[in-house]
């Protein structure tokens, strides 16, 4: 048996195709701030997740380098709030930026639906 028959042979087993190894990126919307909300000691974009607890599931924002700090999803999003309830913009800045947002929510939707981009 030659080494092409036998690589030949590999690739029909392990399902017809050479696989490409692509990271799969969900956007869940449980977690809204995930890549965007920065740790606070670090200013890494924080991760999230969620923990079993004894009779449910608590879910967190987390930093994974180099503090490993995790914060509460709620308090998290409090936090978040009461910075943006801070802000004060006028009414030209205010359209503005909503219109900036939904652009960008609509294009990044549209780039990372669920699965590969191939």
């Amino acid at each position: 048996m030659t080494k092409a028959l036998f690589y030949k042979v590999q690739t029909i087993i392990d399902g017809g195709k050479n696989q490409l190894k692509v990271a799969h990126k969900k956007i869940n919307p449980k977690y809204p701030l995930k890549d965007f909300d920065l740790c606070p000691k670090c200013h890494c974009p924080l991760l999230a997740s969620a923990s079993k607890g004894r009779s449910k599931y608590y879910a967190y924002y987390h930093c994974v380098k180099p503090c490993n700090t995790r914060y509460k999803l709620e308090d998290a999003e409090l936090w978040f709030n009461a910075f943006l309830d801070g802000i004060n913009l006028n009414k030209n800045a205010q359209r503005l930026l909503n219109t900036m947002i939904t652009e960008r929510i609509k294009t990044q939707s549209e780039s990372q639906k669920v699965g590969p981009s191939h």
